[in-house]
């Protein structure tokens, strides 16, 4: 049995993960209470039982999950942070899988309690550069994602996204999530021409007025729906909106109506958006 089989047994699983705690760096460890209090001498991890304490706590695994999860993340190929998305997202998922990354550190770099134990009880363990730290998870990463099979995961996250994988709130990676859906419910034709027109202009604006972005896609949902905000508008802002729809320019349009010049008809646009953001709140 290895000294780090013994450690694990006599003490718990937790310990397993201080190699890959104390190979971040030292900065990115002070952001977490928990993981802070921890000294850089690991006999005093196993000896001192407060300290034991610490480890073998929750508020220690959810330290050094986030850690390293958010270490690990931008090295995944997604866009956005690690907190736009939830815990149904196949990414937040991979980022979390916190063993996979502890394992192929110490395959790829040979460090864990073993080698952490031959530093003297007086002597820190020491820091690793930055850029050393970088290039190595990246092989880490690149190495536990083969052997997991994550990669199909990963895939399909980024080529099929769907509304569970974001929180519900306003990130850019969310509205770039909404704008693909609209654009790929066009495509097979559940969308109504209403929706097509608006959508250009449509989720900028509402983020803007209600910051809340989720409820575009399930607010607007049935050519129904659609219909029945039509019948709000007065005659000649429908006008305006068949014409749009229709694929008028809104110099086209301004000819037609007879208005000065199109940016009348720009305003009326603006003026349309605006009133199906509210009609969509009171629904």
């Amino acid at each position: 049995m290895t000294l780090t089989e013994k450690i694990v047994t006599t003490y718990g699983e937790n310990y397993i993960l201080l190699p890959l705690m104390f190979f971040l760096p030292e900065d990115w460890i002070d952001r977490f209470p928990t993981l802070r209090l921890l000294p850089r001498k690991i006999r005093w991890l196993v000896n001192d039982e407060d300290f034991r304490r610490v480890i073998l706590s929750d508020r220690f695994l959810d330290e050094i999950s986030d850690a390293a999860a958010l270490k690990i993340f931008p090295m995944l190929g997604v866009n956005g942070m690690l907190a736009h998305y939830t815990h149904s997202s196949p990414v937040l998922r991979v980022a979390y899988h916190i063993q996979t990354w502890a394992y192929w550190l110490d395959i790829i770099l040979d460090w864990n309690l073993d080698k952490l134990f031959k530093y003297p009880s007086i002597i820190d363990i020491p820091s690793f550069d930055n850029n050393f730290i970088n290039d190595i998870l990246k092989i880490v990463v690149k190495q536990g994602i083969e052997a997991e099979d994550f990669q199909p995961s990963l895939d399909v996250m980024r080529e099929i996204p769907c509304d569970e994988d974001y929180e519900n709130w306003l990130t850019n990676v969310r509205i770039d999530f909404l704008r693909r859906w609209y654009h790929s419910r066009t495509k097979v034709g559940t969308m109504s021409s209403l929706e097509e027109t608006l959508m250009n202009g449509a989720v900028d604006l509402y983020v803007k007025t209600s910051g809340n972005a989720c409820s575009m896609s399930e607010i607007i949902a049935s050519d129904d729906y659609c219909q029945r905000f039509k019948g709000s508008l007065s005659d000649r802002d429908r006008d305006i909106l068949k014409m749009r729809e229709y694929g008028y320019t809104y110099k086209e349009i301004a000819e037609k109506l007879e208005y000065k010049n199109h940016s009348g008809v720009v305003k009326r646009m603006q003026v349309i958006k605006k009133a199906f953001l509210e009609y969509s709140s009171k629904q």
